[in-house]
């Protein structure tokens, strides 16, 4: 089962008890009990995952799902669906709590730059003379 073949919090499990079923058990407990912490949180935060600056890609699978069962409400996305593209006006649009910016392979000076060049290029210099 490679990642791209998961699509939930579940199916994620499923894959982690064929590796390791004591560590697989162990988180499936900490994930029952932080559910249930959040369970009856009513404001729950919006956030926007992005895995991707350039295009713009919103986080599907089950990250829309892991949000929720943190407290949160995933914006733009649900779980189960495939990393959706959006636009900057959409972006501009969303009115979230929070933005995660999550991109496989880089570290965090690369997201920062990358997250500069996407800034600087998605907003028009207008000058006056």
């Amino acid at each position: 089962m490679s990642y791209k073949s998961v699509n939930s919090i579940e199916s994620l499990y499923t894959a982690a008890k064929l590796v390791d079923s004591e560590l697989a058990e162990l988180w499936e407990e900490r994930l029952e009990l932080i559910k249930h912490k959040v369970k009856f949180v009513k404001n729950r935060p919006t956030i926007l995952v992005l895995e991707s600056l350039s295009p713009l890609k919103v986080m599907g699978k089950w990250v829309p799902e892991l949000v929720y069962n943190a407290g949160g409400e995933a914006l733009l996305n649900q779980k189960e669906n495939d990393s959706i593209e959006i636009t900057i006006e959409e972006l501009q649009a969303v009115d979230a709590d929070g933005i995660i910016i999550s991109i496989k392979d880089k570290s965090l000076a690369e997201v920062r730059e990358e997250l500069e060049k996407a800034l600087v290029s998605s907003f028009q210099i207008i000058t006056h003379n």
